[in-house]
């Protein structure tokens, strides 16, 4: 019996309050705010989707759930898959590749999302 692949976290995270502000068509992100100005995202998308070149003055965290990841950081590619991760430190740019049916949760140590209005 082959395992089912799970596509979208559960209706637990899913919520409409939850959802983060893309320009990027296909990807879904739901955000938690720490007390410290951090945030966890839980990122999912059906279809391949390209992240632009980006930095931030803060680290960030990435755990892959399921699926693929292209992760680009300072020019050096890695491919990330379930139960990867990976940490890009603060100042560094980087850019990813995510394939389909991707999740990933991801741990920002500063102020990086917003929620969708």
């Amino acid at each position: 019996m082959e395992k089912e692949i799970i596509t979208k976290f559960p209706d637990i995270i899913r919520k409409s309050g939850f959802e983060v502000e893309s320009s990027l068509v296909g990807l879904r992100g739901y955000l938690f705010e720490g007390k410290n100005g951090s945030q966890l995202v839980f990122w999912e998308c059906d279809a391949e989707v390209k992240v632009p070149l980006d930095q931030h003055d803060f680290d960030e965290y990435c755990l892959v759930v399921e699926g693929i990841c292209k992760q680009t950081v300072e020019k050096k590619t890695t491919v990330l898959k379930k139960g990867d991760e990976i940490v890009i430190p603060a100042g560094k740019a980087h850019s990813a590749i995510m394939g389909p049916h991707y999740r990933a949760i991801d741990y920002f140590a500063g102020l990086r999302c917003n929620y969708k209005k």
